[in-house]
């Protein structure tokens, strides 16, 4: 069984009122109702990196709890996409629960490699794109990147412009990045911009960060599907390659 509850509630740009989220925090434990009540011999669930801290760590201590009481062992970490051959550096808590009496201790997480890839890699030069037509547009000069901001997996960040004073909000529309480097996490909002192409990723980029077949976005545009919402839908999907590596590991144990 695949569970999941909106990551809004939990999630570092969000208002992290966890499961004070009435309408969405709670849904944990209505899967809890449906887990306990079916009994699958595994569940999987996928969330943002702050579950892990929210209210001290008490919020995940009710999870881990909850589930231990209905009757699996668990197991977590962050896995990072960029590690699994995309250049997105997309940090996501898995919770792996196992039913306790078949659960053999032998599941491992996969660990990945930091890929080698770059954004520019999966650019699609022929492509129509959206050109920076935010705040930032001024600030398309390299004249403004005087610092060489050292970024986390392999992400090469040109211009900070809360750092450098020239905004107040640290939101990831105030920032340029490299096509050089690794992309930092895709948003539900296509706002991330990068200096050499001045603007933004289109859809099919996205979706292929999310290691996606580009082409899925032509048959959501051919079903009516707008820009906005093929744009949404990928800052809200689970990277297929990650998962992949997830379910190769869980196959590994043969106990389903």
């Amino acid at each position: 069984m695949t569970y999941g509850f909106p990551c809004q509630s939990f999630s570092s740009i969000g208002k992290r009122l966890g499961f004070l989220d009435e309408e969405r925090g709670n849904l944990f434990f209505e899967s809890m109702r449906i887990a306990k009540e079916k009994k699958p011999k595994l569940l999987i669930a996928e969330n943002v990196k702050g579950l892990l801290s929210q209210d001290k760590g008490k919020s995940f201590k009710i999870i881990l709890e909850t589930l231990n009481s209905i009757g699996y062992n668990n197991y977590y970490s962050v896995l990072n996409s960029a590690f699994f051959d995309v250049p997105q550096a997309r940090e996501r808590l898995f919770i792996i629960s196992i039913r306790k009496d078949i659960d053999n201790g032998l599941f491992k997480f996969p660990v990945g490699n930091l890929t080698d890839k770059t954004v520019a890699d999966i650019l699609n030069i022929n492509e129509d794109r959206k050109l920076c037509k935010n705040s930032l547009k001024p600030y398309l000069d390299k004249k403004y990147f005087v610092k060489d901001y050292q970024s986390k997996f392999k992400m090469k960040k040109l211009f900070d412009g809360v750092k450098e004073g020239y905004f107040k909000s640290s939101f990831l529309g105030n920032r340029i990045f490299s096509i050089h480097g690794v992309s930092p996490t895709l948003t539900t909002h296509n706002n991330t911009v990068f200096f050499e192409i001045k603007g933004h990723l289109t859809s099919k980029e996205r979706f292929k960060l999310q290691g996606f077949n580009e082409e899925y976005v032509d048959l959501l545009k051919k079903n009516g599907i707008s820009k906005s919402k093929i744009d949404k839908m990928s800052g809200n999907s689970i990277t297929v390659n990650t998962l992949e590596a997830l379910f190769d590991e869980i196959l590994k144990l043969n106990i389903l």
